[in-house]
């Protein structure tokens, strides 16, 4: 996946672990849509903690990154090169997708 290819994913999380979860519950395990939130999922998790933190409180939380500049007391600049660095840690460890 390429980096625009997960920010849109991510984008769209809430969509996308519902459409995973109903999957799952259908018992299809294997289809797309499961293994790659099952594998986004995993990758965020992976990442260190301030990266991982900035990943879900923007996408799956849905806060600006201007909030989350002022609650972590650091510029806008730097929480969105934190994001950038955290989307390139996700699209490395998606590499093998």
């Amino acid at each position: 996946m390429t980096k625009s290819e997960i920010k849109e994913y991510l984008e769209n999380y809430g969509d996308k672990r519902t459409v995973a979860e109903f999957r799952r519950k259908q018992g299809d395990e294997n289809c797309i849509p499961v293994i790659v939130y099952k594998t986004i999922t995993e990758c965020v998790d992976s990442l260190p903690e301030e990266y991982s933190m900035i990943i879900q409180l923007h996408y799956m939380s849905k806060i600006s990154l201007r909030e989350l500049a002022k609650r972590m007391y650091m510029s806008r600049v730097a929480v969105t090169k934190r994001r950038d660095d955290a989307l390139d840690m996700i699209a490395n460890c998606l590499s093998g997708l």
